[in-house]
């Protein structure tokens, strides 16, 4: 009987114990899991400037996704020293906003692909307001030795092909920033602007990007709504088209700002009770946060 409480005294200390060291290893490999799954989600930009380029691959191969040397165009002049580490990145096309048009009668006209759920080409059409390039992540070099103009690096990750040509920016550690303390009295209303890969008839766990970011006061693991108005239309016959009258809003899905930039933002599709197309409105959830 004594040897069967003594063993139920340590099967509970045990478990203590477990409470004690264990969340600190959850909450690394979290962290490690948020990066391995986001920090290719890429964003939009109008204003980032590279700081250098990758010139060369070794052995002149045309792409690398492993340790090969590579060598890029910034050195001891810029300040360069071993063991720094840079993102590599590309553009993707030039990303106009699905809904909100240039204004003045005299806008641009050109030929462009708006993306509202499926693909359709306008030509001669008014382009819609521009938000910028969508940035693709390569992967992230180290460099290995400098030299005054040239130096060399080696890939330590990879998200996809890393080519000549490709662009620099210094690697910032992609987290989960999320903040302790959420504010709750935001009024933040935008649109989802584009999608990771051009993807259509989006669902949980699709990237996509928002034209509101921290310049709106949008901050990590802020949550929004993702709505559409239908309407009710009634035909008149001395009218060309339908009287439509707006129903309320109805809510399709949420999403979860996991980047933010000067005036976009990345977010990720946490819950979608239908499919989430490019232009749908969106809105702060102030119910998500306590208080």
């Amino acid at each position: 009987m004594k040897m069967l409480i003594s063993l139920g005294f340590l099967f509970v200390s045990i478990l203590h114990a477990g409470v004690f060291v264990t969340p600190p290893a959850w909450g690394n490999d979290l962290k490690t899991v948020f990066e391995k799954k986001y920090a290719n989600a890429g964003f939009i930009a109008s204003d980032l400037v590279p700081v250098g380029t990758i010139i060369q691959l070794s052995e002149q191969r045309l792409t690398t996704s492993g340790p090969d040397e590579i060598f890029v165009d910034i050195g001891k002049r810029q300040g360069i020293k071993k063991g720094d580490r840079f993102t590599v990145y590309s553009l993707d096309r030039y990303i106009y906003h699905p809904v909100l048009q240039v204004g003045g009668m005299f806008a641009r006209a050109e030929k462009y692909t708006r993306r509202t759920g499926y693909p359709s080409r306008e030509i001669m059409s008014n382009p819609g307001k521009p938000v910028g390039h969508r940035v693709v992540i390569q992967g992230v070099i180290e460099i290995i030795e400098s030299g005054d103009k040239v130096s060399s690096a080696r890939a330590v990750k990879s998200y996809d092909s890393i080519e000549t040509g490709h662009l620099l920016t210094p690697y910032k550690k992609f987290e989960d920033q999320t903040a302790a303390f959420p504010e709750t009295d935001k009024s933040i209303e935008g649109y989802i602007v584009a999608s990771k890969g051009d993807r259509i008839g989006l669902k949980d766990d699709d990237i996509v990007y928002i034209d509101k970011g921290w310049e709106d006061n949008v901050r990590s693991g802020d949550y929004f709504e993702v709505y559409t108005i239908p309407t009710l239309e009634k035909n008149i016959w001395y009218k060309l088209e339908p009287e439509k009258t707006p129903l309320l809003p109805f809510v399709q899905g949420e999403i979860k700002i996991i980047d933010t930039q000067k005036k976009t933002a990345t977010a990720i599709v946490v819950k979608s009770r239908t499919d989430i197309v490019i232009g749908n409105p969106i809105r702060f959830k102030h119910s998500h946060h306590p208080g």
